[in-house]
């Protein structure tokens, strides 16, 4: 009985078995972000990258009407592209309000690229995820200071190697094997 339980035990493992896809930090910068116009003319928006990591990214966008476009591009200090897209699939944009004590709330823009080109392309799948954090009451006339950005690659699930549910079933006959003996 301890066999067959053993045994079953070692069929689970058998069972396919893949990690669940996350989202991966590539790149993250500081610096800042200028948003102007108004909402019968349209807005605009740039992000300046003040890092001196040697990866510059930069990012623009403009929104007419209900339509957001935006570019990323993100460069080394050769000036070889390693990631661009002109390509927006989707944005979010949350701001949260002012916390009872009266204490600043960060705020968050997900931009979501997809057609992605350039040297570093291969490490994202078909999307890139870049992620804004900044802090609302904190911006001067129209310029947000200090702007995290962190570009996100949408890791692919990972199946487990073929061995591991063989080495699974091997442990559980040995240790039904052993059980048996005493």
């Amino acid at each position: 009985m301890k066999l067959l339980k053993a045994l079953a035990a070692s069929l689970f493992l058998l069972t396919p078995m893949t990690a669940a896809a996350a989202l991966f930090p590539i790149y993250k910068a500081e610096g800042d972000a200028l948003i102007g116009g108004d909402a019968a003319a349209g807005f605009f928006g740039e992000f300046i990258d003040f890092g001196f990591d040697g990866i510059d990214v930069a990012i623009n966008g403009e929104q007419i009407g209900g339509t957001l476009v935006s570019d990323l591009l993100i460069s080394n200090l050769n000036g070889d592209t390693l990631l661009a897209s002109a390509s927006l699939a989707s944005s979010v944009l949350t701001i949260n309000p002012v916390n009872t004590d009266g204490t600043e709330t960060e705020d968050v823009l997900t931009l979501i690229f997809d057609t992605l080109s350039g040297d570093d392309a291969d490490l994202f799948g078909d999307t890139a995820t870049v992620v804004f954090s900044f802090f609302e009451e904190t911006q001067d006339n129209g310029l947000f200071s200090p702007v995290g950005v962190e570009v996100f690659s949408d890791v692919a699930p990972i199946p487990l190697p073929a061995s591991l549910p063989l080495l699974g079933l091997a442990v559980a006959a040995m240790v039904g094997l052993r059980r048996r003996r005493s």
